[in-house]
């Protein structure tokens, strides 16, 4: 590899070389700078890159979690036999759920407490006991009972 330097007549050897030596010196913290530069710009492209990974993350969960069924508007759960229980939040809730939801072979259960969820069972007709227990459990649980501290 070839080097070209031009020289200035007028001057020194020494002077050309002190010059030159200078030039490099100056030419070498630009260097220094630029590689700090570039580490720098590195890191946040690292962090960026695992920010849009972290967001595109989640963005999948939202997509497979999908839309919302219509019974998660209100407290509901699956009883251990797959049958789903509904629990109104409100009273107007309670009022929707019976007037909306409440069906022919569905069974209503609410506790004998003021501000006490209705909550039906789909297809509560066929429950057995236990499940029908699990609903009556459920609908005592989202009671005032519990803040109120009240016993049965």
């Amino acid at each position: 590899m070839a080097v070209e330097a031009e020289i200035d007549y007028t001057k020194s050897a020494q002077k050309n070389a002190e010059e030159y030596f200078e030039k490099a010196k100056a030419l070498e913290k630009k260097a220094e700078g630029a590689s700090k530069t570039i580490k720098e710009l590195e890191e946040k492209r690292n962090k960026i890159s695992k920010e849009k990974e972290a967001e595109s993350k989640k963005t999948k969960v939202l997509k497979r979690i999908g839309k919302r069924e219509w019974y998660e508007k209100y407290n509901w759960f699956f009883a251990s036999n797959g049958m789903l229980a509904i629990g109104g939040r409100s009273a107007q809730q309670n009022e929707e759920i019976n007037s909306k939801y409440f069906e022919k072979d569905d069974l209503f259960f609410h506790a004998n407490i003021f501000g006490a969820s209705a909550v039906v069972l789909k297809n509560g007709t066929n429950a057995d006991k236990n499940i029908k227990e699990e609903a009556a459990q459920f609908a005592a649980c989202y009671s005032s009972a519990w803040e109120n501290e009240q016993s049965t």
